[in-house]
Parts: structure tokens; sequence; C-alpha cells
């Protein structure tokens, strides 16, 4: 299964740039948050007390992975590497 995520900035609109970006699940299964629970763990224990926002506590690896999931996928590699 093939996902594609358009997104269209409209502050750039006039430049009509639109960012497209093709994943499949199959061939990349670390691009899927609940398979890696060693990585998100070593993210979030750089922020034992989570992220405070009015009193609310998010997980800082839920945030990288739902808001940009690019860094999150890059670190993810780095961290992988690290283990060989």
């Amino acid at each position: 299964m093939s996902l594609i995520n358009i997104e269209y900035d409209e502050t750039l609109a006039e430049k009509d740039i639109i960012k497209l970006s093709l994943c499949n699940e199959e061939d990349y299964p670390d691009l899927v948050y609940e398979a890696n629970e060693d990585f998100n763990q070593y993210i979030d224990e750089q922020y034992i007390n989570g992220i405070n926002i009015y009193g609310s506590i998010f997980q800082p690896s839920k945030i990288l992975y739902e808001l940009d999931n690019e860094n999150y996928r890059i670190a993810l590699q780095e961290f992988r590497a690290e283990e060989i």
C-alpha cells in the first residue's frame, strides 16, 4: 500500500509550490511509529517529563513523528546505523 501526502502551502500559492511525498509502508516499515519502541523511548528519555504545554503533557517522539515525519525518519536511520 502506498501513501501519498500532498501539502499545498497557501503562503507560497503565487509560486504554485506543492510538496509531494510518497512512501510505501511495505518498503519502509520503520516509518510506523509503533514499530520503533526502542527509538521512541530513546527520544522520550531525553525529555523525562515530556513536553508540557499549558498543563498538557506530550510525548516528544510522538510530536516529532506527527509534526515532522521526515526528521523522524532521518533520526531513526541514524539511530539504527549506530546500532550496527
